[in-house]
This record gives C-alpha cells, structure tokens and sequence, in this order.
C-alpha cells in the first residue's frame, strides 16, 4: 500500500531528487524499449489518459462505498508515465482511495492502492507516494477511486501529480537545447 507523504513535509531540494530520478527513470525505461530521445514533461489528462477535459476532476458519476473505475486508457507504444502523488482541492473531498491497476478492466493485477483519509486529517491537500508507480508504452493504465459518498462527475477536484516521457517529435517536436 502507498505511504503517503504531505507536500509541506517535502523540502524543495527532495522535491527536486524526486523530480529528478522519476525523470531519469522515465528515460532508462523509454530506453530500454529502444526510444534514444524522449521528452519528459506533465502529464495531461486528456492528452494521455483520454479524460474527458484537459483539467483534473473526476469524469464521471462516482457511487459510495464502491470502488469505480475513473480512468481505462491504453497508453501508446512510446508512451511511458509515473504517478508521483496526487491532489484534491475539493472542499469537502468525497474520494478516499485510489487504486492503481493494469490491464483492460484492471485485470492485470493491483500496482499499488493509496488511502487518503490520512491527508484530510492533516488537512492536507497535496500529496507524494514513497514510491512513484510507473506505466511502460502499450500498458493500460487502470484507476479506481473509492468514497465514502457519491460524487456527481465534475463535482470533485481530484488528481494526480504526472509525468510522461514520449519520444521526440509526438507532442513535443521544437528544437531541442544544445
């Protein structure tokens, strides 16, 4: 299960080192599939995870006491991410888990799964998994959330702290710096 870690216990230099080596490890993984030059950038929701908007809120209908899937999407072969944490700027949050599969229908098995109770105690907005989880090129990356209430879709700010590596010249394609 993902420990969870709150942004303000996070200094700039660890968010740095994190930053850094989750870029690095896109890059070997990119790699290692024979892409020599990636771009590592944010990721974008509706860009890479086909969401339906290019901001964070949940998509759909959320139902309490249920896991729901919120996003099933098959990443392009040169594609490649990592969930490094995540966020939710609702009010009242409503999501109190994530669940992060693979495999259509998350039937490759459970990555990892994060409980968010812990950052709402701390009134904690903002969060950072110990351990980033990654998605390589042709995988199908598979979220669920769980709440304790339901949530009509749009009605909850909630996200995820993203990056992907893409080979050069797909989304990214002006000169890169010498």
């Amino acid at each position: 299960m993902a420990i969870l870690t709150a942004i303000r216990d996070v200094t700039p230099a660890q968010l740095k080192l994190i930053m850094d080596d989750a870029i690095e490890k896109l890059k070997a993984r990119a790699a290692a599939k024979g892409y020599r030059v990636v771009v590592v950038y944010e990721l974008l929701p509706h860009t890479h995870l086909a969401i339906g908007q290019e901001y964070w809120k949940n998509s759909q209908a959320l139902t309490s006491g249920t896991w729901t899937k919120e996003i099933d999407h098959e990443l392009d072969e040169d594609e490649f991410i990592v969930f490094l944490g995540g966020f939710n700027l609702t009010d009242d949050p409503k999501v109190t888990g994530f669940r992060f599969k693979v495999g259509s229908g998350g039937g490759g098995g459970t990555r990892d799964i994060a409980m968010l109770d812990k950052m709402y105690a701390l009134d904690e907005v903002v969060w950072f998994y110990k351990e980033p989880i990654f998605y390589d090129g042709k995988e199908t990356v598979y979220i669920e959330y769980y709440q304790k209430a339901s949530v009509v879709a749009g009605d909850e700010s909630i996200g995820h702290i993203a990056l992907v590596a893409k080979k050069y010249g797909e989304d990214i394609s002006a000169p890169l710096p010498v």
